[in-house]
């Protein structure tokens, strides 16, 4: 029996925020924009334009004036997500008390936002929002970032390449959050998709039955979406980019190039800032996949029989998992897997079975699912995704096989067929023309 899931956690921000604040209203959940930026969002007009960035200073860096607007706010977090980004980068934020300047007024308002960008008409500053539960470092990041110009990251135009949108798993009306923002307003300067951004939402966001509204097109990635840890490497790189740190910092190291390979570049002291699954002083030996570097040892693609299970198993699993079971059959076969054991709390840890449909599947908790109950694929692949909230059980264990597929039938190679010598009259043409010929009824190479 497959369970309408009830999501018991804690709902993240972007779902908790109202539609409008005191200051306007809230584009994608937390981010104001200008009446400017709204006119040029719906012409599909540029935002990737410098006027957006936080002006130099005088000694050649960037800064960003701010000051607390709000004696409510929560100073501790406000400035650990200061230093974060001033740690990562060469942004530097300077607490003021010039209110007769752009800068950022930092305040307790209604759930967490921030503008895009720097707004220069805002000469007496402009809101930044870190309200009630909005003050961890990966959400503060995530409101500076909006002020400094970044956009989510599920809104870029590539995404298409790395997520999949569930429409039918939206909350009516909230379709909104998860269109794409056109290439010509946004600037993503060659970094690639990135599943890790801090600036990324989670799985479940806006979800009106508690299944995936947001699906990674490899489902060994899911873990990773949402996290909102801290900056990424992704992150600070686009940051250092967009705000010329990189140049800056080559130029104060006296290089004409930066030597970072695989997605390294040139920090502030003139060593290589390396991503993960990368090694050596210039990034150059590549031992590991950006994300599967980052992902956890429960996350697998699984292409032969044997057995599966929850983390720990048959200790008890841990909290906060997302796990990917990813089962892909040999050619002519279908994955099935049999569960030996099923013991899952209350809803609020659940396992998705994806059987038909690589995004979305039906989800089981409890004891819901029978020893020797079996799920067979209709496609040569399986998917199974584990969710936990709690650490109260021992999880599930299942065997993997594969079956024939009925309806299909292997490629086949006949063997050549033997034909008896002829013999050829002589040609009478030249070599040169034969060989022309040939060549000419050759198929063009594209």
């Amino acid at each position: 029996m497959a369970f309408l899931f009830i999501r018991s956690q804690p709902r993240p921000f972007e779902e908790t925020n109202p539609d409008r604040v005191e200051a306007g209203q809230l584009f994608d959940k937390d981010m104001l924009l200008t009446e400017a930026q709204w006119r040029d969002l719906a012409l599909r007009k540029g935002l990737a334009s410098q006027n957006y960035r936080w002006p130099e200073s005088g000694d050649g860096f960037p800064h960003v004036p701010y000051r607390f607007a709000d004696a409510n706010v929560n100073q501790v977090a406000v400035k650990a997500g200061i230093a974060h980004w001033e740690q990562h980068t060469c942004l530097k934020f300077d607490l003021t008390t010039n209110e007769n300047q752009p800068h950022l007024k930092f305040q307790k308002g209604s759930g967490c936002w921030s503008y895009v960008g720097y707004i220069s008409q805002y000469s007496t500053g402009q809101d930044i929002s870190i309200g009630q539960g909005c003050t961890s470092l990966g959400t503060v990041a995530h409101e500076i970032g909006h002020a400094i110009g970044f956009y989510h990251e599920q809104s870029r135009p590539d995404r298409d390449d790395s997520i999949h949108i569930n429409e039918e798993n939206i909350v009516y009306g909230r379709e909104n959050n998860f269109a794409k923002i056109s290439d010509s307003f946004v600037d993503s300067q060659g970094i690639p998709y990135d599943y890790s951004s801090d600036m990324h939402y989670s799985g479940f966001g806006f979800s009106k039955n508690g299944r995936l509204t947001i699906a990674t097109v490899d489902p060994r990635n899911q873990e990773l979406i949402g996290r909102r840890n801290g900056l990424s490497h992704r992150d600070t790189h686009l940051a250092n980019l967009m705000y010329g740190c990189i140049d800056k910092w080559k130029q104060a190291c006296s290089m004409d190039s930066d030597p970072c390979q695989n997605g390294g570049y040139t920090g502030a002291n003139c060593a290589c800032v390396c991503p993960q699954g990368t090694s050596g002083s210039s990034c150059e030996t590549l031992e590991e996949d950006y994300f599967a570097s980052q992902r956890s040892d429960c996350s697998a693609r699984i292409t032969s029989p044997g057995t599966v299970t929850s983390p720990n198993y048959p200790s008890n699993y841990p909290y906060g998992v997302v796990c990917a079971k990813w089962v892909v059959a040999p050619e002519c076969k279908l994955p099935r897997v049999t569960f030996t054991a099923f013991r899952l709390s209350d809803c609020s840890d659940k396992l998705e079975i994806r059987t038909s449909n690589r995004y979305d599947g039906d989800f089981y908790c409890g004891t819901s699912i029978a020893p020797g109950t079996s799920f067979t694929s209709t496609t040569n692949e399986l998917i199974l995704m584990f969710y936990t909230r709690t650490n109260s059980e021992t999880g599930w264990s299942a065997d993997v096989t594969f079956i024939d597929d009925p309806n299909c039938s292997p490629a086949t190679t006949q063997p050549p067929t033997t034909q008896p010598p002829t013999t050829q009259p002589p040609t009478t043409q030249p070599p040169h023309n034969l060989l022309h010929a040939v060549l000419y009824s050759l198929p063009a190479m594209e």
